[in-house]
């Protein structure tokens, strides 16, 4: 009986362990508002060069193939049929992958920092808003900007993380600014080129 007792224990504490986690780099495991993701930079990309064209924002973590089109998002795709049917689309994804979407935080930024200190803004960005768990041969996934409660999130900066069938961890950084924000919002990391908002990204 005392043998059963303890296997339970050391189950119910492994369970404890992964559930809280003990780390800030691995997505899923991040415990409080002072580990949510940090934001490094962006690939650009747009409808017209999914891929890129070789310009970046800061400095991105390597990624290989996947890439999110457009990013940054400014408030509106050419992929949706609407201002309310908002998407942007993950691209280059291999057949078996898990996606978990976060706030992200630009800790550089003052302003966000003091933000940050109300711990309520942002305390999203301890645990994924979106996660996908995509098994199929489509090389592409949509992202309609929703949380997994349904609701469309704010703009803000987000990171994506990608959790490859060998366990392999990669990351991408993603804009997202909603049409309404487009003359408002105040890019905390200061890489967006004036006329951001107009979305002059195309390439000179």
């Amino acid at each position: 009986m005392m043998k059963l007792v303890n296997n339970i224990i050391v189950q119910l504490l492994l369970l404890t362990f992964f559930e809280i986690g003990c780390t800030s780099d691995t997505p899923g495991l991040m415990t409080s508002l002072n580990e949510a993701p940090i934001i490094t930079g962006i690939y650009v990309t747009t409808e017209e060069y999914p891929i890129g064209y070789g310009l970046v924002y800061g400095s991105p973590a390597p990624v290989e193939q996947i890439r999110v089109v457009p990013n940054p998002y400014i408030g509106r795709s050419f992929y949706q049929s609407s201002l309310i049917d908002k998407v942007v689309k993950i691209m280059g994804l291999p057949p078996v992958i898990r996606i978990e979407i976060y706030r992200g935080v630009f800790r550089e930024s003052p302003e966000l920092n003091y933000n940050l200190s109300g711990a309520t803004t942002f305390s999203v960005g301890s645990r994924p808003i979106r996660t996908f768990n995509k098994s199929s041969q489509n090389s592409v996934l949509n992202w309609d900007l929703k949380d997994d409660n349904g609701h469309h999130v704010p703009s803000g900066l987000y990171k994506v993380y990608f959790i490859f069938e060998n366990k392999k961890i990669e990351s991408l950084d993603v804009y997202i600014i909603h049409e309404e924000d487009m003359n408002t919002w105040v890019d905390p990391t200061g890489w967006l080129p004036d006329g951001w908002n107009h979305r002059i990204f195309a390439p000179q």
